[in-house]
């Protein structure tokens, strides 16, 4: 079993949020394949980066990479049309779901593993939809 983080879910551990204690936890099973896609990372360094400063923004990667998650940046034309039509039917049911979403979404498809967020409305959809194997840690 591997699993996929979103930035609400890195963010939260980061911050001793509610549902932090969870993530911990699946980070700390070194059995576990850990792994995020770039653009979920790229969404927890900028959100540091203006909580703190650049630096810490930038000191995220390394962070991310010490507690053993894989960074991906999948984005063959296979991947990008998953997302779009992930984007488009949710938007059809009136549940939108956010560009930085759809690509942990996906990239979770892709590997058919969990997807873990603490985004419990914006991935409502998706969840109910069982188009992704979601935890919310919240």
């Amino acid at each position: 079993m591997s699993l996929v983080f979103d930035s609400s879910a890195l963010l939260a551990m980061l911050r001793n949020e509610s549902g932090s204690d969870l993530v911990a936890g699946l980070l700390d099973d070194a059995d576990v394949p850990k792994m995020a896609h770039v653009a979920n990372i790229c969404e927890v360094c900028y959100h540091v980066a203006v909580e703190l400063d650049d630096a810490s923004g930038h000191a995220v990667v390394s962070v991310m990479r010490l507690l053993g998650i894989k960074i991906r940046g999948d984005m063959d034309p296979e991947f990008w049309q998953d997302m779009a039509e992930l984007i488009a039917d949710c938007k059809r049911k009136k549940r939108p779901l956010a560009l930085g979403d759809a690509f942990g979404v996906a990239l979770a498809r892709r590997e058919n593993v969990e997807f873990i967020t603490a985004d419990c409305g914006e991935l409502e959809g998706v969840r109910t939809a069982s188009v992704a194997r979601i935890t919310v840690i919240r």
